[in-house]
Order: C-alpha cells, then sequence, then structure tokens
C-alpha cells in the first residue's frame, strides 16, 4: 500500500468495525511488525477524518494506545521506519549563513545511531539518564532521539539555565 492513492481507496473502502478487529486480534496476539503496518495505516488522514466523523476519536485513542503497548513501539523503532519509508526525504531544514542546509530521514537516522551507540558505550554502568544542556537546535534534537534509541531518560536543559537551576534539574531528575 505504498501508493498513496491507491492506499487510501483501499483505506476509505475498509469500515472502522473491520479495522477495530484487527486491531484487537493484534493486542491479543502481539505481532509487533503487523501492528506497527497497522499503526501506519491509522495515522493517514482518510482513515484519522473517518474515526473523526464517526465520533469516535475517544475509543480509536484507547485502541491506538494499546497496540503501541503491546506491540513495543519505541521511537527508535519509528524513527528507523520512517527512514526506510521516507529515505531521501527532507526532514530538517537547518538555517545557516547564506542558505537551509537539508538533513534527510536516513541521514538523520545514521546520525541518531551513530550517537546512540556512542552512548552506550561511555555510559557508566546502570545509567539511565542523560543531561543535555543545550539550545533550542539541531544537535540537541538528534541528542535526544539518540537518548531515546540508547535507551536512556534525556533530561532537557536549557542553555541559559543558571547554575543554581542547572544543579536543581540535575538533582530532581537523577541525571
Amino acid at each position: 500500500l505504498i501508493d498513496a492513492p491507491q492506499r487510501d481507496r483501499i483505506l476509505e473502502a475498509l469500515d472502522l468495525e473491520s479495522l477495530a478487529e484487527l486491531a484487537a486480534r493484534i493486542v491479543k496476539r502481539p505481532a509487533r511488525e503487523e501492528a506497527w503496518d497497522l499503526l501506519d495505516l491509522l495515522r493517514r488522514p482518510v482513515v484519522l477524518r473517518r474515526i473523526d466523523a464517526a465520533g469516535a476519536v475517544d475509543a480509536w485513542a484507547d485502541r491506538i494506545v494499546k497496540l503501541i503497548d503491546a506491540s513495543h513501539l519505541t521511537m527508535a523503532i519509528l524513527l528507523r521506519r520512517r527512514a526506510e519509508e521516507y529515505g531521501a526525504k527532507i526532514l530538517f531544514e537547518i538555517p545557516t549563513p547564506g542558505r537551509a542546509r537539508s538533513v534527510t530521514w536516513r541521514q538523520t537516522a545514521a546520525r541518531v545511531d551513530a550517537l546512540a551507540r556512542g552512548l552506550i558505550a561511555v555510559a557508566p554502568a546502570g545509567a539511565q539518564r542523560v543531561a543535555i544542556i543545550s539550545e533550542n537546535r539541531f544537535k540537541m534534537a538528534i541528542c535526544d532521539l539518540a537518548c531515546h534509541a540508547a535507551g536512556l531518560v534525556s533530561v532537557m536543559i536549557p542553555a541559559q539555565a543558571t547554575d543554581d537551576d542547572v544543579a536543581f534539574m540535575l538533582r530532581q531528575s537523577g541525571a
């Protein structure tokens, strides 16, 4: 179902009850890839509009959360899947003097993977949190995604935080 027009026609023809039954079956016997594929279909605008029109947003939100939980979908898995799907499409436009620099989905996933491996290699045994002190920028987003990919909790600390604020955030977070 890669072809968008054909995919949308197929999704319009599926009734929501059938999709709900499929979701329930997958949750009962979690098949990760099947759950992830169904989640991918459920995010499509044609499906979301039908869910909204049926007044079933809350029920579907519950189903989607159950699918995510049962399939152990993580940000790292989601990024990898999107990088496979979108590859050379631009994910980030980074302002630079002169013109913006483009970064694709594939490039982003490769950077996140490399940094995640580096974090795992240098993290003390048993470390669960990483503090990131940064301005809101591309490299901060890559660090945050790498923490998720490495199974670490990122503690975001604003670059303009005072020393006292930083100390408080580090103490409170355990980072």
